[in-house]
């Protein structure tokens, strides 16, 4: 597993052609420990790694929500029609770029736990 996306984050809250196939888990979630949503990992392969970032990019909601995918020791954190990697954990400027990215999308930079995306975890 590398990746991990909200269902109900897609314009359509269904999932993108290019994870139906590459879906490891799903399973139910309260976030923020009040809002049901489904949350899906999946496995994507460096081979398609960019075509899956783009295309997960162009169907998220426009507020609120991201996707991300752990690849090669690089985390790519996933806004619509953007794409934001930090390259490690000590990658401060990286942790910075995309907290000032998530701000455009309406999402806190408290929900933005980097040490916890690595990790694929996510807060109560």
């Amino acid at each position: 597993m590398n990746g991990m996306v909200i269902r109900e984050s897609f314009k359509c809250e269904v999932l993108p052609e290019a994870l139906k196939a590459i879906v490891v888990d799903r399973y139910d979630h309260l976030l923020g420990g009040t809002d049901p949503v489904e949350i899906v990992t999946v496995d994507v392969g460096q081979d398609h790694l960019l075509r899956t970032l783009v295309e997960v990019s162009g169907k998220l909601k426009p507020h609120h929500y991201y996707a991300h995918f752990v690849v090669e020791g690089i985390l790519y954190v996933v806004f619509p029609n953007t794409i934001v990697p930090i390259l490690g954990l000590d990658d401060a400027e990286g942790v910075r770029r995309c907290e000032a990215v998530a701000g455009i999308f309406s999402v806190p930079a408290s929900q933005l736990e980097v040490q916890m995306m690595f990790r694929f975890e996510h807060s109560d």
